[in-house]
C-alpha cells in the first residue's frame, strides 16, 4: 500500500517536526555541555547529519542506503533494494512521499540512530531520553492509581461473575482512553470472521463484491492513534 504524504496521507513531516525542531538548539537539546572539544565536534557532526535527513524528508529526496556498518545495516539495505524493485518511476528510486508508510517511518528512526552512532563519543546518546523521562514522570500518578486498582481487583476477582468482570474490563479500557505517550500506527491483515475498525457499511459493501474478503488475507487496514 502506498500513500502521498501531501494529499491526505499520514503526515510524516508533522510527526517528525517536534524532534527536528528540538535539534535546532543542539547545546540545549543534546545536553553535551559536559563534553570536551571532541564531544563538541561530534555534536556538530550529528546535527549536520540530522539536518541532512530533515532536508531529504521535506523535499522528497530518494531514500538512500545506510552507510554506517552496524548489525542490521545489510538487512536494511537489502530491503531498500527490494522496495526499489517495486517502483515504476523512471529513476527506479524509493522516495519519502510515495513509499509504504511503515517502511519510511522506521527508516527515519533508523537514520536518526545512524547519525548518532556515526558521531563518537556521543554514539551511545539517546536522543529521545528527555521525552521518555518526561512522559514517565508525568504518568506516575496515573500508573500508581491503576496498579493499586489492579492489585485490589486481583484479590477479589474469583468472586466476580461474568457481568462484573466485563464491567471491570471496560473500566480499564476507559482509564486508558486518551492515553497517548507516543504516536502508534498499526497495520493489520484481515484474516478472521470478526472484524473491527471498519467504517459503517464498509463490511457490507465488501461482502457484496467478494463474500470471502475477511478471510482471504487480501485486505488490510491501517490504524493510527496520535496527533496529526
Amino acid at each position: 500500500m502506498e500513500r502521498d504524504l501531501e494529499d491526505g496521507g499520514v503526515p510524516l513531516k508533522k510527526l517528525s517536526h517536534n524532534f527536528f525542531s528540538s535539534i535546532s538548539e543542539p547545546a540545549k537539546s543534546l545536553k553535551l555541555q559536559s563534553f570536551v572539544l571532541e564531544g563538541v565536534e561530534a555534536e556538530k557532526k550529528a546535527i549536520s547529519l540530522l539536518s541532512k535527513l530533515r532536508n531529504e524528508l521535506q523535499t522528497d529526496k530518494p531514500i538512500i542506503p545506510l552507510v554506517e556498518k552496524f548489525v542490521d545495516t545489510d538487512i536494511w539495505n537489502q530491503y531498500l533494494e527490494y522496495q526499489q524493485s517495486l517502483i515504476n518511476e523512471s529513476d527506479g528510486k524509493s522516495r519519502w512521499f510515495y513509499s509504504p508508510w511503515l517502511f519510511v517511518e522506521c527508516y527515519m528512526y533508523r537514520r536518526i540512530h545512524e547519525a548518532i552512532i556515526q558521531s563518537p563519543p556521543i554514539n551511545y546518546f539517546d536522543v529521545f531520553k528527555e521525552s521518555k523521562e518526561q512522559n514517565f514522570y508525568e504518568s506516575q500518578e496515573s500508573i500508581i492509581a491503576l496498579c493499586t486498582h489492579l492489585q485490589q481487583l486481583l484479590t477479589a476477582i474469583e468472586d466476580l461473575d461474568e457481568n462484573q468482570l466485563k464491567d471491570e474490563f471496560f473500566k480499564l479500557l476507559q482509564a486508558l482512553n486518551g492515553f497517548h505517550p507516543a504516536p502508534l500506527c498499526a497495520i493489520r491483515t484481515l484474516k478472521a470472521e470478526i472484524q473491527v475498525g471498519l467504517q459503517p457499511g464498509q463490511g457490507e459493501q465488501l461482502m457484496a463484491s467478494e463474500p470471502s474478503w475477511w478471510t482471504t488475507g487480501k485486505y488490510g487496514i491501517f490504524q493510527y492513534d496520535g496527533p496529526l
